[in-house]
């Protein structure tokens, strides 16, 4: 958009945002993605994915404790999917697992170190 349209649409009360450069995705996007939109180039692996450029434009993740083991990997094992999909990447050494809710502060002080 031209300077000169972007004064006139603010002057008329519409809220413009500027473009962010060097990011792998569009953050104004006005539809959400598709499961084959997320991860195509998956045959190049994970990493190569929309998906994975996405998260990887954020910096450093954030830590997260998962809470009850038993239920993580007995009856919704998600467990074993979630550490494949951070395998060697800097999620990675930011994600645990713990028995009780009681664990977790001290999980979370480990992982933010």
């Amino acid at each position: 958009m031209r300077p000169e349209e972007t004064d006139r649409l603010r002057t008329d009360g519409a809220l413009v945002l500027p473009p962010v450069p060097a990011l792998s995705f569009d953050p104004y996007r006005g539809h959400l993605y598709t499961p084959g939109g997320l991860f195509a180039s998956l045959d190049k692996g994970y990493a190569e994915t929309p998906d994975a450029l996405t998260y990887e434009s954020h910096g450093d993740p954030i830590p997260m404790v998962l809470v009850n083991r038993a239920h993580r990997t007995e009856r919704l094992p998600v467990w074993l999917l979630l550490r494949s999909l951070v395998r060697e990447r800097s999620t990675e050494a930011r994600i645990t697992l713990v028995d009780r809710v009681e664990e977790a502060p001290e999980a979370l002080k480990r992982l933010s170190s």
